[in-house]
């Protein structure tokens, strides 16, 4: 345990003031006939003054020893399922990447047994019985700890745990592979790191974890700055049918003597883990990353054409990037089409190679396939104003073809426009979010093939990223593509043409404001706010919210509450104005969007000193004005009833500020409040509990009542005027 990690516990654990059981004396805490096994357990390490780590969910750990009790140990059966518990308790710690206990104590309580065993051979070093829990004060002196280890459990947070123990702010994947092979800073066995490498080489067969979480190794400042993610093997077997559908249509053909399969950010080459020996022969394979690299030379030297970069001239030990295999650099693009560029500042052999690699380019009788998984990360994301990245050669040559700022910043545009404008391709199949399908216009090319992926598999959260197999057209990307899912359903994505910042109406004359809103981009949820006063971030626009305007704005904003429902929406739905202003002609749909904004809890509409919340109903406000000139169904009644029944609860309570007028944000972050109750966990952690039992059983009614609203009243026509698409 380090000294940082060592004060760490002692502030959480040691020296944190527990609220002890009255007794002293054990027997006579025995005589009250306390029959749980977690209150006894709670009250013997109470009569201790201690208070244990319970990371892990194990029974409590104190320094070296961890402790796991039971009411009785009784047949060696039973021995055996508490040593099994122990061992899956051991192995949690060290997916966690705790310390790990030198000592396991097994205590009985019913038959006053224990037993000692030694964790690192699972060795019982003796056994005994006791009469009082001061019997095992020796054992909490122990600070001997096992080494841990690395495996497909634990690899990342080990990753994790070396981060937060360096001064280092970026730290490469090669610092953490060498520092796993040779232990400095982690207390862990050595990591046979060339042996897994060469275990994962039969890769259709053995479990690759270690190239799977290859990309999620490094500081996270690196992580970000790359925007890697690894590709599953349950996709890539997907990608790999498609990649042989091309092939075989190669084959047949007459005019084509041979094929080359591109891939320009292959980290491990997971892509082509499914590949036959003579396929892979025809493999171009090129990483960033000097890790990555090393490893793809492990699994594929010899096997495939060519592994690039083919020299570390460049490598920056720093970031343990090798800057020549950047596929968005002016110098990667020469060494593909213009040898001459790099003649004098490459080596001879990596001029030869390149001469090799532009002759297979430009020969017209040799087809080109790209296979290939960007990164996915827009540059905008790091743009603070300490780290600005600098512009690629490819975003520089976007920017000049016209294309948007936004557009050019996302690194997977970034792939897809250079494969389709550098290289002639015969066939593209990409990973990628929908993104380009849906809003822009980046290549021209048809969608032969499809499946709509699962994010949440490639080590990263739940969204849709798009398999596509495209092949070069004269047309743009079709407006509707129909695919194949996890869900065993077809989805269908549709193009959108049109932001729904275009329907915004806008009113700046009119002094009566009752909020402002914005809902400018195309994602679902990208920049949600509906609030009393603009925001003072200077990249959102907010529009004035007027009783001219009000009516026809609100839908804008609820289109972008709109909850997916699953990972198929994500990243495939989004607001678009392609439906016109049809929807201001719905009256009752207008009225409908009008009254679940005001009682959303999703409107931040605050009241304060000095500011008065307009947007909320049964109150003296411009809202409630409008809203009594509505004439209501039964469906809104129920709603607003509801909202009736928790205002008039509110206002029973002290925090309730008459002068104020309140939203339901408002009750739920100010009034319907959390406090500490008289229980306590094992911890001794006082457990929260709300402080008004009556408005919170009413807010939770109205949350599902809200839901209800929204799907049955609201989300039909939010498709069928295109607001959402």
């Amino acid at each position: 345990m380090t000294i940082i990690e060592e004060s760490i516990y002692r502030k959480n654990f040691i020296e944190r003031e527990p609220s002890f059981f009255p007794h002293t004396n054990w027997e006579e805490i025995e005589k009250l006939g306390i029959a749980g096994e977690t209150a006894k357990q709670v009250l013997f390490f109470d009569f201790l003054q201690i208070i244990p780590d319970y990371s892990g969910n194990t029974d409590g750990i104190v320094f070296g020893t961890m402790f796991e009790f039971k009411n009785e140990f009784g047949t060696e059966t039973r021995k055996e399922s508490i040593d099994e518990q122990c061992t899956r308790y051991y192995n949690k710690l060290n997916a966690l990447a705790m310390n790990l206990p030198s000592k396991l104590l097994q205590i009985s309580f019913n038959d006053k047994k224990f037993k000692l065993y030694s964790m690192s051979k699972y060795f019982l070093e003796t056994e005994g019985t006791w009469t009082n829990p001061n019997d095992f004060k020796i054992f909490l002196s122990n600070e001997k700890y096992e080494k841990g280890w690395i495996c497909k459990e634990s690899i990342t947070a080990y990753n994790l745990k070396y981060c937060l123990l360096s001064n280092k702010k970026t730290i490469s994947k090669h610092d953490i592979i060498n520092e796993f092979k040779n232990p400095h800073v982690l207390y862990i066995n050595p990591f046979a790191y060339e042996h897994q490498i060469d275990q994962e080489k039969d890769t259709c067969k053995n479990d690759a974890w270690l190239t799977f979480n290859m990309n999620m190794l490094g500081s996270d400042d690196l992580k970000k700055r790359y925007g890697a993610f690894f590709t599953p093997d349950k996709y890539v077997i997907i990608s790999t049918k498609m990649l042989r559908m091309e092939i075989e249509k190669i084959n047949k053909s007459d005019d084509v003597q041979d094929y080359i399969i591109i891939d320009r950010c292959a980290g491990t080459g997971n892509l082509e883990k499914f590949l036959k020996e003579d396929e892979l022969q025809h493999c171009v394979l090129n990483t960033l990353d000097y890790l990555e690299r090393d490893t793809l030379i492990k699994l594929y030297d010899n096997r495939v054409r060519m592994i690039l970069p083919s020299e570390l001239s460049s490598l920056d030990k720093t970031t343990g990037m090798i800057t020549d295999g950047d596929a968005l650099s002016e110098k990667f693009y020469n060494f593909c089409f213009q040898p001459d560029k790099i003649r004098f500042i490459v080596s001879k052999d990596s001029y030869e190679k390149s001469l090799e690699l532009n002759k297979w380019l430009t020969d017209p009788k040799i087809k080109i396939i790209m296979l290939e998984n960007p990164p996915f990360r827009d540059n905008t994301s790091n743009q603070s104003k300490s780290t600005k990245q600098e512009k690629t050669f490819i975003e520089k040559q976007m920017i000049a073809n016209k294309f948007t700022a936004q557009e050019s910043r996302e690194i997977s545009n970034q792939f897809l426009w250079s494969a389709f404008n550098h290289f002639n391709i015969s066939k593209y199949i990409l990973f990628a979010p929908p993104t380009y399908v849906k809003v822009r216009n980046l290549i021209k090319a048809n969608v032969d093939n499809s499946y709509l992926c699962n994010r949440l598999h490639f080590n990263a959260s739940e969204s849709s990223i798009l398999l596509a197999s495209l092949v070069p057209s004269e047309n743009n990307l079709p407006e509707i593509i129909e695919t194949k899912s996890d869900l065993e359903k077809t989805v269908i994505i549709k193009r959108c043409k049109s932001q729904i910042s275009s329907l915004i109406k806008v009113d700046n004359t009119n002094d009566e404001v009752l909020g402002f809103f914005n809902t400018q981009l195309f994602k679902i949820n990208e920049l949600s706010g509906l609030l009393t006063n603009r925001t003072s971030d200077s990249h959102i626009t907010f529009y004035r919210l007027t009783r001219e305007n009000i009516l026809y704005n609100l839908p804008l904003w609820v289109a972008n509450c709109y909850v997916p429902k699953d990972y198929t929406e994500r990243e495939v739905l989004y607001k678009s104005a392609d439906g016109g202003r049809k929807y201001q002609e719905d009256c009752r749909f207008l009225r409908q969007c009008f009254i679940w904004s005001c009682i959303t809890q999703k409107n931040k509409c605050f009241s304060g000193f000095q500011l008065k919340n307009e947007l909320c109903l049964a109150q003296k406000t411009i809202a409630q004005e409008i809203f009594l000139k509505m004439e209501t169904s039964d469906s809104d009644c129920v709603l607003y009833e509801q909202w009736l029944k928790i205002l008039n609860l509110a206002r029973l309570k002290s925090e309730f500020n008459k002068d104020w007028t309140y939203g339901f944000a408002q009750i739920e972050k100010e009034i319907n409040i959390k406090i500490k109750s008289s229980t306590k966990d094992k911890s001794h952690i006082l457990k929260d509990k709300f402080k008004y039992e009556d408005l919170n059983v009413e807010c939770k009614k109205l949350k599902e009542l809200l839901k209800k609203y929204f799907v049955t009243e609201l989300e039909s026509n939010l498709f069928k005027y295109e607001l959402i698409k």
